[in-house]
């Protein structure tokens, strides 16, 4: 800091006070734009940045002011700040303390929104005066709006600490880690995936959590800031550690959570999880193909997330000794789908298992689906390599019916040419997978059947609002598809034999249709008396057989057609819809 003040300058400086140089510092830079550049400076400790931090914040002079126009927004909603001058005089102070911070000054303010006593504001200045005193590397503004916290968020947010610094992730995914672990309390009669949402959504308005800007799969994904990463190491540190090279310090009989990183692809030195007894979470984050069996000895662990593990091939053949495990997290990529060699025999046996998001069929004499049939699992699930299912009464005997907390379901069948008793049979097995009725995602791939099973157009399929059939190659006739009450979005690829999509009839929710690769198809649909009411994106490729198109409807805003031949040209439905034709 010394030699900043000799460069601006230009003459030695001889003060020694800390403060006082910060001060000059400030006064120095105050009200002046200027660029700092840093050449050849290292240092880990934060507390460095954040002693050199102050007076480059009296230079910025705006920041303060932004701080407290946030403070004063969210807690001033309709301007009336000047209305009480005591709270203005606090409030100016708290700002002041958040240096500059944002993150700060908004977690301060979600937690002073709703109070206007000054003597809580007071109490609020005067914790963060205390804990400037404590040299612990985290943001006194942060670690009070830690402190706030009901018991239950402080808990859940801790717990986040498994994820690394700038990981992105699904709510639902950490909504399913907080359960597996029992960090949702129960409230009334209402479910407990719910109660986690509300968790969730609480932390995030408390700026604890934030957007990312990634997506996966159209899905939103958030993460934890920077900052606000460093709080929850702070208050996470006597239960989590996290193994790389060197063994944390962290006391053995305290550890409950572990993180493990394989930085090459040498294996890490997996015994030194045993010293920790009560370990009840373990999480591999990168790629690795496979997972030591000796992690089947750590009989406590109630969570094993492997989600980072792109190439994973299987789990550990002594899975079924977990008795304990609530939660086996599994990449899983709908669009790109790398399947697992084998499952473990006996992982049936998982009774309290509440997530198992990828299920591989066996091709031995007889199937292990059944081994699915006590499993109460929830969220999403491939079922993949169907064709190994010999017997369709194997399949009934997985009763994906009764399983009413899955939501997102895929049946896959390996691409490749099918024998006619192979076809026959896999129709037999589709039939017997009918899932329960309150499926809101509904995906099949390479289904070799002719006929789709009868139990899709149910109309007890109140809450699905996506289906998707992907090369179902032999497949001639579609279901009833307009009698879903709720379907959204329906995608159609891939469907060699289907000549067009049946009756026009029904489909009052649909939004998006999307035909791809349906190279025989002549009409879309065969009776055009009817019209989709509120279909706003129609996407038609590769369909050169296609010979009309017609009853659009006057509510599309997005029209795309490519690679269709055959096709006359195009009335467009509204002036407000847009036209692609290549």
């Amino acid at each position: 800091m010394k030699e900043t003040v000799e460069a601006i300058t230009r003459s030695k400086c001889g003060l020694l006070s800390l403060h006082i140089l910060q001060r000059r510092l400030g006064e120095l830079l105050r009200m002046n734009r200027f660029l700092l550049v840093l050449d050849n400076l290292w240092a880990e400790d934060r507390r460095f940045w954040e002693i050199f931090w102050v007076p480059l914040l009296a230079g910025e002079s705006e920041k303060e002011k932004e701080c407290w126009a946030l403070l004063q927004g969210r807690t001033f909603p309709l301007g009336d700040s000047e209305e009480d001058k005591g709270l203005v005089e606090i409030g100016t102070k708290i700002a002041e303390k958040c240096k500059g911070s944002l993150l700060a000054a908004k977690s301060l303010s979600d937690l002073l929104h709703d109070s206007k006593a000054e003597e809580e504001w007071m109490i609020i200045l005067s914790e963060m005066a205390v804990l400037e005193k404590d040299q612990n590397g985290v943001s006194p503004s942060l670690q009070i709006s830690y402190h706030h916290l009901p018991f239950h968020l402080k808990r859940c947010f801790a717990y986040c600490f498994i994820f690394p610094n700038g990981c992105a992730f699904e709510k639902d995914e950490v909504v399913r880690l907080w359960m597996a672990e029992g960090l949702i309390e129960r409230d009334g009669r209402r479910r407990f995936d719910v109660t986690g949402g509300r968790y969730f959504d609480d932390l995030l308005w408390r700026s604890f959590f934030e957007v990312s800007s990634t997506c996966q799969q159209g899905k939103q994904r958030y993460q934890i800031p920077s900052l606000m990463h460093d709080l929850a190491r702070f208050v996470a540190k006597n239960e989590f550690v996290r193994l790389e090279n060197e063994i944390s310090d962290v006391t053995a009989e305290w550890v409950r959570y572990a993180t493990l990183f394989f930085l090459d692809q040498k294996p890490l030195a997996f015994e030194k999880l045993y010293e920790y007894e009560n370990l009840r979470t373990s999480a591999f984050l990168i790629l690795k193909e496979k997972i030591p069996n000796s992690v089947t000895n750590l009989y406590n662990l109630q969570t094993l997330e492997l989600n980072e593990c792109y190439k994973l091939l299987e789990l550990p053949q002594g899975t079924s000794k977990l008795v304990n495990l609530h939660h086996i997290g599994m990449h899983l990529d709908w669009d790109n789908i790398t399947d697992l060699n084998s499952m473990p025999q006996g992982i049936g046996k998982l009774t309290s298992l509440q997530t198992l998001s990828r299920f591989v069929i066996t091709s031995n004499n007889k199937s292990n689906i059944d081994e699915l049939r006590d499993l109460n699992l929830r969220g999403e699930l491939c079922i993949s390599k169907l064709e190994n299912v010999i017997d369709s009464n194997d399949a009934q005997d997985a009763i994906l019916r009764g399983k009413e907390y899955i939501s997102n379901l895929m049946l896959w069948w390996t691409g490749k040419d099918y024998s006619d008793e192979e076809v026959n049979r896999s129709g037999n097995v589709i039939k017997s997978l009918h899932p329960n009725s309150k499926l809101k995602y509904l995906r099949i791939d390479n289904y070799p059947g002719r006929e789709l099973p009868d139990w899709i157009e149910d109309q007890t399929f109140s809450r699905l609002d996506t289906l998707r059939l992907y090369h179902c190659k032999n497949c001639i006739l579609l279901p009833l598809l307009g009698k879903l009450p709720r379907l959204k979005n329906l995608q159609l690829q891939g469907m060699h034999e289907l000549r067009s999509m049946g009756t026009l009839v029904g489909f009052p929710s649909l939004e998006i249709l999307v035909l791809w690769d349906m190279r025989n198809v002549v009409r879309w649909f065969e009776n055009e008396e009817g019209t989709i009411p509120k279909l706003r994106e129609l996407s038609i490729s590769n369909c050169p057989n296609l010979l009309e198109l017609t009853c659009l409807p006057t509510t599309l805003v997005k029209l795309e057609v490519r690679n269709c031949n055959k096709l006359p040209p195009i009335a467009v439905p509204s002036p407000f819809c847009y036209l692609v034709i290549k």
